[in-house]
């Protein structure tokens, strides 16, 4: 079904039946040679004389045309949207929070990719939770990371193409050089507190990847 944003414009397809048939037409001055043997032309060509300006009409293609044009202009200033039947869709998952640590030791290159080549924690950690969201469809995944503070990086979502940008967006030592583990670990339970209202899951779950003890906590893992 199409129904229209602003239906109000499509007031507008009458008008320019209405300047067509209200307004005078339009009447251009032309300069004109005056010639003593006027009548006698006329005669001999056999034409009819007229006095005053003549009327340029449009040919039926060019009406068509410009009827056309503008109730194409009036539909799209009427912004058209295509409308479909409402559908529900039942979604049941896990809410999944990942913690990272972003500490300093994160730094450290004991990792090898494929290839062979070094890599760091952080960025083994990461290639691993890529592989794990692909695996999650129909979970809402959420971000928290630390270093001597936690803070939220992403919310619960479903969208998690922007879960994987905001983790990969994450550098070592961001959020410092130390390891708040307790203050994230509480962090991840104060957001599952916050979301109880909106989430309908019942499974809840909290990831922590980290590679070191926590050392500077006000809140004890």
């Amino acid at each position: 079904m199409i129904t229209f944003e602003v239906a109000e414009a499509l007031l507008l397809l009458p008008l320019p039946l209405l300047v067509y048939r209200l307004a005078p037409s339009y009447l251009s001055r032309q300069q004109a040679i005056k010639v003593p043997f006027f009548n006698v032309l006329l005669k001999s060509l056999d034409i009819k004389r007229q006095n005053g300006s003549q009327r340029v009409r449009a040919e039926r293609p060019q009406k068509a045309i410009i009827a056309f044009g503008w109730l194409m202009l009036v539909l799209a200033a009427a912004k058209p949207v295509w409308m479909l039947e409402p559908q529900t869709y039942e979604r049941s998952g896990r809410d999944l929070m990942l913690v990272v640590d972003l500490s300093g030791s994160m730094a450290t290159q004991d990792f090898t990719d494929k290839y062979g080549q070094p890599r760091t924690r952080l960025e083994s950690a990461k290639q691993v939770l890529k592989s794990f969201s692909k695996k999650r469809e129909g979970d809402r995944l959420g971000l928290i990371l630390f270093g001597e503070a936690a803070f939220l990086q992403s919310p619960f979502t479903l969208d998690h193409a922007a879960w994987l940008a905001l983790l990969h967006q994450t550098e070592v030592a961001m959020a410092g050089e130390s390891t708040s583990l307790g203050d994230a670990i509480g962090l991840g339970i104060k957001t599952f507190l916050e979301e109880e209202k909106d989430s309908s899951s019942q499974e809840k779950v909290m990831i922590v990847l980290t590679d070191g003890r926590d050392t500077d906590s006000l809140v004890p893992p």
